[in-house]
Parts: structure tokens; C-alpha cells; sequence
């Protein structure tokens, strides 16, 4: 066997069981919970030895604590089997003290400044690999809960965590902190890596600008999938969406094809409420929106979720120098927006119930499209689409609540198979435009048009419209 070429060994070591509790997942996707069956066979020879870490070294998940023994542990080419790592930052711990107070500042900048060296002692490694010529190209991972102190965890132990004044208030300690990138920490740029996955929305929350300042130390970013949370305090909220803004309109990812981008969002609960602003008071635009359809320009794809408003799609008249958008190579576009407008107005309408009959908590109400805040979204959408000429597929969604559903709109070229709508195989054939709006949200003339236009100059005039059942999470 040991003249066998190492790319055949590699590939029967594949077929081996390696987690007997996960006989259901691809071998090189499972993360074993019990003791992997795979170790023995590293012992037949070197070629095996070789098969075998070409599997157990291609995923690894890293604690910024253990950043030492990953260096000592992944030598020679074991850093060329590596393809994604998932780092995991380990912050200070606390005193009892003060479990019962929120952060202060002092102490959220630590922890960012202590955040921003665990980066750039990562980065500082792989540097060395890719100076080596020892690198594959890389996807690195920001997990979910991926930055934390060893005390934030005494919540998973606890059975009531309900907070007790003066004692502690658990995940409420560092509920409005947000890590940062600190100015007063450098880090390399590494021209490996190519994939870029944050998943802010934790606990212990990361600034949306985090995903901007790794991005410029990453020149040959290509797709990024970021998700981001969103603080209760306004002023908060507001300076993080500018700060992302900003931040986004400085730096240059002309390599960068693909985005899914997640600004946290809630379905309203109660819908007589006023909505909550996210943009300075007399703002004539969303800066963020703006700042994202710059940014969108030379993507092929775009999956987005947050708060929007039209000039995501058009530029605003009070946009200085905005020349007309245009999106050459973009073929799919995935647009999730909010009831609620950036500037708190609200996107949908319906028939408020009586005040008596309304919890003070829930009440949905809101089923279809406001003409004076939907239909200058939807114009600018429309027009948006004209300059898309090789879109395959585009989806803009709103959810309205746990009774009204969703309302959509979908287009698919032919060949494209849709989520839901198409009837039969035929339906493939040509492009298709669906409707799940309502009988009251049927757009106007203008912006039907506009929608009907996507793929035409590829595909042809033929397109099949259909209006289609709302979809609810209550079958």
C-alpha cells in the first residue's frame, strides 16, 4: 500500500467511520463528541499517518488560551490540510463585585484592547505559515458566543438567572458593550485568506465596523457572511449603523464577490407603537443603506437583513455626487426588510382593533403595503433591477408577524427552480415574478413594470406572473 499515491490513501482513509455518533454527516464536516475511530490508523505507516491528519487537520476550532499549542501542534503540513479554523477569544474574567453592575467604560475598553491583541496574535501566526509558503487558503470563522470571559459562562450553571439587583445581573452586565477593533493594537494582512464568517450577535456582542477592520487586513477577501446584533440604547444603535457606514465607504474589497450581511432584527410585537428611529434626527437618508448599495456595485451575490431604506437600491436626491448605480455581474439578490423603516416610519398598514381588545405587548395588525413609505422602496427596487442584467434570482421579504406571514416578491430566470410558486417543470421554462402581497399590495404600474424588466434583456419578453397564497409559520 505504501506505493499508492497519497491522494488514493487519502481518499480511502474518507470512506473510514471517524464519529461513530454522527453516521449521518460527511466525514470532514463531523465534530466528534465521543473518541474518533481515525487515531489508529495514523500508526500504519507514514502515508497513512499523513491520510489521516489530512482529515483531523482540516477543521480545527481554537481558543485564543490555547493560540501556543496550536502553534506547536500544527507544524509542517499540517498547515496546508488546514482549510477553515473557528477562533474563539477568551477574555479577562471579573470579581464577584462586580457582577452586580454594568460594564464601565474603562473596562469595555479593555476588554476591546484584549479582544483586538487575541486577532492579532492569530494573525501574527498565520503570517508566519503564509511568509513559510505552509498555508492553504483559509476560512476563518468567528463562531456564535465567540468571544467571552470564563465568568460570563456561571449563567450556563445557574438554574434561576433571573437578575438580582446588587448582586448580579448576569448577560445584562455587558448587554450594551460592544468589541471593538482597537486603534492601539497592529495586525498583518493575510493574502490566504479568502473567507470571512462573524458571528456577532452574541452575548457578548462585536461592533459591526469589527467585520470592516478585519477586512482590511484581508486583500484577497472573496465572500464574507456576517451577522451582527443591534442595542437597545438608540444612541448606541445609531453610532454602530454609522460607524459600519463610514468604515465600509473607506475600505476597498475589490476582490470580495459574494456578502450575506445580518443586521439583527425583530418582527414588531405591537403594532399601534411607534417604531424606533435608527438614524440621526432630520437624516434625509439611511447612511447604512447607502453605504451597502456602493458597496454591492461589483458583487455577484447579496443576501442582506436589517432595517432599510430606498437609497439601499437608488441614491437619495441629498446624496452628494451619487452617480446612477449599476450592477454588472450580480445574479443573485436576497433582501430582507424590516416593517420598519431606518427613520422609524412604518413600510405596512392595516385596521388598528379596537384599544380594548389590545395586549399591551401584541397586537399585528399590519398586513399590507403603505403606499407613502412602501411604494417609494419599491420604485427604487424597480429601478435598481433594470441595471442588473445577468439576475438570475432576486427575493425581497418582509416578515409581517406570526398571522399576516410574509409578504414577497420573487423573480427566477428560466432554469431556475423557485422556493415555492412554480406548478409544474414547465414553469422553468421562462422567467417568473411572484407575488405573495396580498390582494390590497399589488404594486402600480410603474414599479410592475420596473419588476417585470429583470432578465428580459437576456431571457426575452415572456414572464409569468402569479400571486400566490401568504405564507405564515401557522399551517
Amino acid at each position: 500500500m505504501d506505493n499508492l499515491p497519497q491522494e488514493l490513501i487519502n481518499k480511502i482513509a474518507l470512506q473510514l467511520e471517524r464519529c461513530p455518533d454522527q453516521p449521518q454527516v460527511p466525514l470532514l464536516s463531523q465534530e466528534c463528541t465521543k473518541d474518533s475511530k481515525l487515531p489508529p490508523y495514523a500508526t500504519l505507516s507514514r502515508r497513512w499517518k499523513d491520510a489521516v491528519e489530512f482529515i483531523t487537520f482540516r477543521s480545527l476550532q481554537v481558543r485564543s488560551d490555547q493560540l501556543s499549542d496550536f502553534r506547536t501542534h500544527v507544524t509542517g503540513n499540517r498547515r496546508k490540510y488546514l482549510t477553515r479554523l473557528i477562533y474563539d477569544i477568551v477574555l479577562s474574567e471579573y470579581p464577584k463585585e462586580v457582577y452586580g453592575h454594568v460594564e464601565t467604560t474603562q473596562e469595555q475598553q479593555a476588554n476591546s484592547e484584549a479582544f483586538t491583541r487575541a486577532i492579532s496574535d492569530l494573525f501574527s501566526t498565520l503570517k508566519c505559515w503564509e511568509d513559510e509558503g505552509l498555508q492553504s487558503t483559509l476560512r476563518l470563522e468567528f463562531p456564535y458566543r465567540g468571544a467571552y470571559s470564563q465568568t460570563d459562562l456561571r449563567v450556563e450553571h445557574m438554574i434561576d438567572i433571573r437578575p438580582r439587583r446588587g448582586v448580579d445581573i448576569f448577560e445584562k452586565r455587558f448587554a450594551h458593550s460592544f468589541l471593538e477593533i482597537s486603534d492601539s493594537v497592529d495586525f498583518p494582512s493575510l493574502s490566504n485568506v479568502p473567507w470571512l464568517v462573524i458571528r456577532g450577535n452574541n452575548p457578548r456582542k462585536l461592533s459591526p465596523s469589527v467585520g470592516i477592520s478585519l477586512a482590511a487586513h484581508l486583500p484577497n477577501l472573496k465572500t464574507i457572511s456576517w451577522h451582527f446584533g443591534e442595542s437597545d440604547e438608540k444612541d448606541k444603535m445609531v453610532e454602530n449603523r454609522i460607524k459600519f457606514a463610514q468604515a465600509l465607504d473607506q475600505t476597498q474589497m475589490s476582490h470580495c464577490s459574494a456578502a450575506d450581511l445580518v443586521f439583527y432584527q425583530e418582527v414588531p410585537s405591537h403594532h399601534g407603537k411607534p417604531g424606533h428611529a435608527r438614524v440621526t434626527a432630520g437624516s434625509p437618508y439611511d447612511q447604512l443603506s447607502s453605504s451597502l448599495r456602493l458597496f454591492s456595485h461589483n458583487l455577484t451575490s447579496l443576501t442582506l437583513s436589517g432595517h432599510f431604506d430606498s437609497s439601499l437600491f437608488w441614491p437619495s436626491s441629498d446624496e452628494a455626487s451619487a452617480s446612477p448605480p449599476k450592477w454588472p455581474n450580480l445574479v443573485q439578490l436576497k433582501v430582507k426588510f424590516n416593517q420598519v423603516s431606518p427613520s422609524g416610519d412604518w413600510y405596512f398598514t392595516g385596521h388598528q382593533p379596537d384599544p380594548d381588545d389590545v395586549d399591551d405587548e401584541y397586537c399585528q395588525f399590519r398586513e399590507h403595503g403603505d403606499e407613502a413609505t412602501l411604494n417609494p422602496f419599491l420604485t427604487a427596487f424597480s429601478k435598481a433591477v433594470q441595471k442588473m442584467p445577468v439576475l438570475e434570482h432576486f427575493m425581497l421579504e418582509c416578515e409581517l408577524g406570526d398571522e399576516a406571514g410574509f409578504w414577497e416578491v420573487a423573480y427566477y430566470a428560466p432554469g431556475q427552480e423557485a422556493e415555492w410558486g412554480d406548478e409544474g417543470p414547465e414553469d422553468q421554462l421562462v422567467r417568473r415574478l411572484y407575488y405573495t402581497v396580498g390582494e390590497v399590495s399589488k404594486p402600480n404600474g410603474v414599479i410592475a413594470d420596473g419588476l417585470r424588466s429583470a432578465g428580459r434583456e437576456k431571457y426575452g419578453e415572456q414572464i409569468l406572473e402569479r400571486f400566490l397564497e401568504r405564507r405564515t409559520w401557522r399551517y
